[in-house]
């Protein structure tokens, strides 16, 4: 799960973050995303260095994330974002303990989905024809190959427009949902995060009520 550390500056926007994360918000394919309230304001969610510097300490287990970091750890990252990022653990395991979401063996959270022959699924990663979208403690991951990152390089007309990037992912449900809300704050991540075999990497920090769009955190 390590891949190079690229500490860059986040484009963040407002949206109920706790609603994304257990999948209760539903698609925002019907209409536009507000975005009006777009900045580079990186300074209201945790910074990608303390997730880098916590990663390691996390542990998925049944009952939801542990963090176990020593007390050197915990004193070197700002406490305000070591205080965001336990609520929001705490917040992921109630939900857990209630069962509105499940840990997959993967280490991924997502809500529990009856199929028709009455078996059960955690729908915690989906996948597309040009990436995939997952669950993480801190947010969600999003992986788009080379052919798409190069569309989305090029503006959102070129990549077909928000419903498009949903397709390319294969996003549903609260995964969905918060694509169509960041896609427009992802398009100009997309250059300074791609990887050097031209497919790229996004982080979807929803640690606080203003999630950011990172490159590479872990």
């Amino acid at each position: 799960m390590r891949i190079s550390k690229k500490l860059l500056s986040a484009v963040v926007i407002p949206i109920t973050a706790l609603a994304m994360a257990t999948g209760t918000a539903q698609a925002a394919t019907a209409k536009t995303p507000d975005v009006s309230a777009v900045t580079l304001d990186a300074s209201r969610f945790p910074e990608s260095k303390t997730i880098t510097a916590l990663e390691p300490y996390v542990k998925a287990t049944v009952d939801g994330w542990q963090l176990n970091a020593p007390d050197s750890v915990r004193r070197s990252v700002p406490q305000s974002e070591l205080t965001a990022i336990e609520k929001h653990i705490a917040a992921t395991n109630a939900s857990i303990a209630a069962g509105a979401v499940a840990m997959t063996p993967a280490g991924t959270v997502g809500p529990v989905v009856r199929s028709a022959d009455g078996g059960m699924q955690v729908m915690a990663r989906w996948s597309g024809s040009h990436g995939y979208i997952e669950t993480a403690w801190y947010g969600f991951k999003v992986w788009f190959d080379a052919y798409y990152t190069d569309k989305l390089q090029q503006g959102l007309a070129s990549a077909g427009g928000i419903a498009a990037i949903i397709t390319a992912v294969g996003a549903t449900g609260g995964a969905a949902a918060i694509i169509g809300v960041v896609a427009l704050a992802m398009i100009p991540m997309v250059g300074v995060c791609k990887e050097p075999g031209g497919d790229v990497f996004l982080y979807i920090i929803t640690l606080t009520p203003t999630p950011g769009v990172v490159c590479n955190p872990l």
